[in-house]
């Protein structure tokens, strides 16, 4: 088990905002790999968990740290963090 700090915290949090979606060289093995899931409901939560930046990060962090309170504080870092870059996506479109 590793100790929740901030450095950390970010660092899991980035991670899952390129795992999710931001990263597009990762994205086709991503697609792949969810692709052999089942067409039912504990495929379709993998589908979804892994396409959602907040979701990710709650997941690995949860799996990282063992604390429900870091978890719930990194997933809302990424969702700020995701919110940011698509602010400045919009931005510059």
């Amino acid at each position: 088990m590793i100790e929740p700090t901030i450095y950390y915290g970010f660092g899991v949090a980035v991670l899952s905002i390129f795992i999710s979606g931001f990263y597009t060289p990762l994205q086709p093995f991503k697609d792949r790999l969810l692709d052999k899931l089942p067409d039912n409901y504990f495929g379709d939560s993998f589908r979804t968990a892994f396409n959602c930046a907040k979701c990710t990060s709650f997941v690995f962090s949860l799996i990282l740290f063992w604390d429900i309170l870091a978890a719930a504080l990194i997933s809302l870092t990424a969702y700020f963090i995701n919110h940011l870059i698509d602010r400045v996506e919009a931005w510059y479109e």
